[in-house]
């Protein structure tokens, strides 16, 4: 009995300096180098957006943070990465939204479960894109290049920034809808895939932040918006909802770590995320959109399991069951909720 006794206080005694040493550890946090993981190269929306939010936590937090670019395979390749790193909170995940609501559908199977294998932290911003061509291609308007289209034997090129991305399930839904052909080419992302389309591989790409200096710069002409409102950059432009009213497509990043993190390194990262200089900083004047978190949330808690929707040919999931579904649905609804919060702007 003493010695059963014994060995209940000594366990007791080793749990609690272990989460006293975990406590003391996330208060201390961070002691050096943070790397945030992004799983799109140089250059584009997601790199402008990863390297701001890099510069405004090392200003609350005293330490680097080290921005690493891991394009590939959707994304799956940097969030394999982070979901088996140490959920220290020196790890972090730059996640869009196709991680969560498109990769599941389009891969036979994945490395790690993107819904159960990480934790989110902030809802940073909603990306808008645009349908754009080249300035040498002879047209002006989106109908007129969709007239283009139908006409060409063998069907033109457009360029993505990867398979099962916006850009390309973008495009497809386009076709579905106007009926007309293009073929895919697939690039590492999307600042190359406006290059492609400016040195004439391509003729058109869905694109977003990495195609806008090419717009500012005369070398490409904007047709259409994909979102159903205008885009203040690009005034004049009109949404590809006004030729096809059931169209539409935008995306949202967020910030996430490992499943496992600590609640306090949780808490102190979040708190760095939001709004605001640190302290005896200079007012920040970055132009990064503000974050529409209602409309991701909304988003992610509306998107529906290829096998329960109506069309299963809309991101079908292989081996999918309605268990499955319904599954992904609670899920999804959960990640959701973690990432609603109240529409603060992007951190600097």
């Amino acid at each position: 009995m003493n010695l059963t006794r014994t060995l209940a206080q000594s366990l007791f005694i080793v749990v609690a300096l272990a989460c006293g040493a975990v406590a003391a550890s996330a208060q201390a946090y961070p002691t050096r180098s943070i790397h945030l993981l992004l799983g799109l190269p140089p250059g584009g929306a997601a790199d402008i957006t990863a390297r701001l939010l890099a510069h405004g936590l090392e200003n609350k937090l005293g330490e680097p943070v080290v921005v690493e670019n891991k394009p590939g395979s959707g994304g799956n390749i940097v969030g394999q990465l982070v979901a088996k790193s140490p959920p220290d909170g020196y790890t972090l995940l730059l996640g869009p939204d196709s991680l969560f609501v498109i990769n599941p559908h389009l891969y036979a199977s994945m490395p790690f479960d993107p819904l159960k294998d990480f934790t989110p932290v902030a809802s940073l911003v909603s990306n808008y894109y645009a349908l754009v061509v080249s300035n040498a291609l002879p047209v002006k308007t989106l109908p007129d290049f969709i007239a283009l289209a139908k006409r060409s034997n063998p069907p033109l090129f457009y360029a993505s920034f990867g398979n099962g991305t916006q850009s390309h399930l973008g495009v497809e839904m386009l076709k579905q809808i106007a009926q007309f052909e293009l073929n895919q080419v697939p690039y590492r992302g999307g600042a190359q895939a406006g290059v492609a389309v400016v040195s004439g591989d391509a003729s058109l790409t869905l694109g977003g932040g990495g195609v806008y200096p090419m717009i500012q710069s005369g070398q490409l002409r904007p047709l259409a918006v994909a979102s159903r409102e205008p885009i203040d950059e690009l005034p004049g432009v009109p949404s590809v909802s006004e030729f096809y009213p059931s169209y539409e497509l935008s995306s949202w990043q967020g910030l996430f770590v490992p499943v496992g993190t600590p609640q306090p390194v949780i808490g102190r990262l979040r708190a760095a995320a939001g709004p605001g200089p640190a302290p005896g900083a200079a007012p920040c004047r970055s132009r990064l959109p503000p974050r529409r978190p209602t409309g991701a949330a909304t988003r992610v808690a509306s998107m529906r399991c290829g096998s329960c929707s109506p069309s299963r040919r809309r991101f079908p999931r292989h081996g999918s069951s309605r268990q499955d579904c319904k599954s992904q649905a609670s899920a999804l609804t959960t990640l959701a909720r973690a990432l609603a919060d109240d529409g603060r702007p992007a951190p600097c």
